[in-house]
């Protein structure tokens, strides 16, 4: 897991390092500058031929460009550095950083005006923006605001020196306008404004550069942030040993489906096969039995009393519990509808399941009026709503909830002491110990009928096959979004469909095993 920190956090690790181990501030912002160069070098090959632009704000984020003006002038290549206030009036690392540029012979141009930035940006073939740094909390001001707005229309390739300018570093929101950038180098641990949309998006390729903070800083660290990545994935699908049987990776219990809604179940056990369960069961009123396609073989079935409708009767529970003792997970949810007594028998589950359990769609949605079961559970609870469906359960609007994803997830995880995974653009796991995982899988092509009910299928598999509770919950968001991606590239952004996550998992799963293997084999 990849560390996450605020612009205050950021701030906190800069003043450790400086005041309670004695690193000389001036190293941190050379190191910051290098490495920002070091970056550069690698994203953009014209680098040694182009006409660079460094535009420099006040703060120690304009002390970063100076550094790396200094960088860019050794290598020859053409630069024009503007900064929007004379040298006496910026930090005072970044006066020390502008008149060592200076005195090796760089020249700083006075941006007296915002009008004189656009026959500069009109010449350049790369821009960089040290203007404003984590410390922005209100909207930005002139000549900001137009320096920002023009650095956008000019259109041109865009590196970010920590954050790009107008971003709020622990929201991602946009405070007023914000740079466009292609790359960001973010000094020391990435920021939480860089994960989160719709910073993310104005972010483009985030590197972290190491500016040289002590080891117990680092250390030290404590964020509740977490950033999931391939290596933290791959942990949950290591090779299995050659005497293996069924046995050994769990037995799933489903819990889903009515006569109109046979799919959403059906793909959620498959998904849980594709992503390695040994068994598989589906429990659906007795109505939806008799509609099940032949070519889902694979799966067991145990029909429940129905309604006459084809919902889950009142007596359903009661023939479920005798077939609960030899499963170790149960997902509920799909499909199954929200009748009265579907609502009750959901209740009931959640109140005396003996096992884990993953709670989706219809399943969350028998709950909107009874949400405070959730406390009563004997045993782990991960919901996973889509935006809407965590509105109806915290009693918002969707609009709420988007506009505040995270802190709403968190809310909701530590009230009612479940793991939450708050479905979407950049999924959030929220836990009732208040850690968040933040995922950086998963495309638009995605939003199709059917991908939660894979994903919940996916969940239920790891956690049925022993996987630790974090690491099944957060490889298979990681996953799920992964097999979109892939199929995405080959696809593109619409056409996908849940099925075509289902049958590619198999295959993502080897790439994850066979990196591993290769990976080993070099490093021996």
């Amino acid at each position: 897991m990849i560390p996450i920190v605020t612009g205050t956090q950021s701030r906190e690790l800069d003043r450790q390092a400086i005041e309670d181990y004695r690193t000389p501030s001036l190293d941190l912002m050379e190191a910051a500058g290098r490495g920002a160069y070091e970056f550069l070098e690698s994203v953009f090959p014209p680098l040694k031929k182009a006409k660079a632009l460094i535009v420099c704000g006040k703060g120690n984020n304009g002390g970063d460009g100076f550094v790396l003006a200094r960088y860019l002038k050794q290598e020859w290549i053409e630069l024009q550095v503007v900064c929007v206030a004379p040298i006496k009036e910026l930090s005072p690392d970044a006066q020390k950083m502008a008149r060592r540029f200076k005195k090796e012979g760089g020249k700083i141009i006075l941006l007296k005006e915002a009008t004189q930035l656009n026959p500069l940006l009109a010449k350049a073939d790369l821009i960089i923006d040290g203007l404003l740094g984590t410390g922005l909390s209100k909207r930005a001001r002139s000549p900001y605001r137009e320096i920002i707005t023009q650095i956008n229309e000019a259109n041109k390739p865009t590196l970010a020196l920590d954050i790009p300018s107008g971003l709020c570093a622990d929201t991602g929101q946009i405070l007023g306008v914000a740079i466009q950038a292609d790359w960001t180098a973010t000094m020391g641990f990435s920021k939480l404004g860089l994960i989160l949309p719709p910073g993310c998006d104005h972010a483009g390729q985030v590197e972290v550069i190491d500016i040289g903070l002590p080891e117990p800083v680092k250390k030290g660290l404590k964020t509740a942030y977490r950033l999931i990545d391939a290596e933290t994935a791959r942990q949950a699908f290591l090779k299995r040993p050659s005497e293996s049987h069924k046995g050994d990776f769990g037995h799933l219990l489903t819990v889903a489906g009515s006569p109109n809604k046979l799919g959403a179940g059906l793909m959620s056990c498959k998904s849980a096969l594709r992503t390695g369960a040994g068994l598989v069961t589906l429990a659906l009123p007795q109505k939806a039995y008799q509609k099940i396609p032949e070519n889902f073989l694979e799966i067991m079935y145990e029909p429940l009393p129905s309604t006459a409708t084809g919902s889950f009767a009142t007596q359903a529970f009661s023939s479920l519990k005798k077939i609960l003792e030899d499963k170790m997970v149960i997902a509920c949810g799909p499909g199954i509808g929200t009748a009265r007594s579907t609502r009750s028998f959901v209740k009931k589950l959640v109140q005396q399941s003996p096992h884990p359990l993953v709670i989706d769609a219809d399943g969350l949605n028998c709950l909107v009026d009874q949400v405070e079961v959730l406390r009563e559970a004997k045993i782990g609870i991960v919901i996973t709503p889509h935006p809407g469906e965590m509105a109806r359960l915290a009693q918002i609007t969707t609009r709420e909830v988007q506009k505040d994803r995270l802190g709403i997830a968190n809310a909701f995880a530590r009230n009612y002491g479940v793991t939450v995974v708050l479905k979407g653009y950049r999924t959030i796991i929220a836990t009732p110990e208040g850690k968040i995982y933040l995922n950086p899988t998963g495309n638009p092509a995605m939003a199709t009928a059917g991908m939660g009910d894979v994903l919940t299928g996916m969940i239920a598999s790891l956690l049925a096959q022993k996987i630790e509770w974090l690491q099944a919950i957060t490889s298979a968001v990681y996953l799920h979004g992964l097999a979109g991606d892939r199929l995405a590239e080959r696809m593109g952004d619409r056409g996908l469909m849940a099925g075509d996550i289902i049958d590619f998992i198999p295959f993502l799963i080897k790439d994850f095993l066979t990196y591993r293997r290769s990976n080993i084999a070099r490093e021996a």
